[in-house]
């Protein structure tokens, strides 16, 4: 499905266990319900406190099984969000050169070989935020305001 839709979506993906302990690192990075609160921490990376949420083996399997190879490569645009409002709702193409049949995941001779993982950790119907996505808008080319 998601070579030919573009997307999964996997409801409780984490245990509540999981996503507990995920929301704990978040609340405290974010020094959530305090003055010094921030929306938005990147690069990922340079947080010790994420590391084990990049490298989140139960993530990796499943991008492994999707992309069927052991070999993964991160790219640099990580970030993490407090959002609680519906304040940033935007749309986005994931392709590698950003410009539409441009590049190598636009090639019909290749497989689709970019992954990106996102963790909503609360119910849409309480934050009034989400993803939303156009299935199979990956592979045409068409700017999404038109659609």
């Amino acid at each position: 499905m998601i070579f030919e839709q573009g997307f999964i979506h996997e409801k409780s993906f984490f245990s509540d266990e999981e996503s507990e302990k995920i929301s704990e690192i978040l609340n405290k990075s974010h020094k959530f319900n305090t003055d010094q609160e921030t929306d938005t921490i990147r690069p990922l990376y340079n947080h010790e406190e994420y590391w084990n949420i990049i490298t989140n083996k139960k993530i990796l399997e499943k991008v492994k099984n999707l992309l069927g190879t052991n070999e993964i490569y991160y790219l640099y645009n990580s970030k993490s969000v407090l959002q609680r409002s519906n304040k940033d709702l935007s749309w986005h193409r994931d392709n590698v050169c950003r410009i539409c049949k441009k590049g190598e995941d636009w090639d019909k001779k290749e497989k689709y070989n970019i992954i990106r993982v996102a963790i909503y950790l609360s119910e849409q119907k309480d934050t009034d935020t989400g993803l939303q996505v156009i299935p199979g808008s990956h592979k045409k080319k068409i700017f999404i305001c038109y659609i």
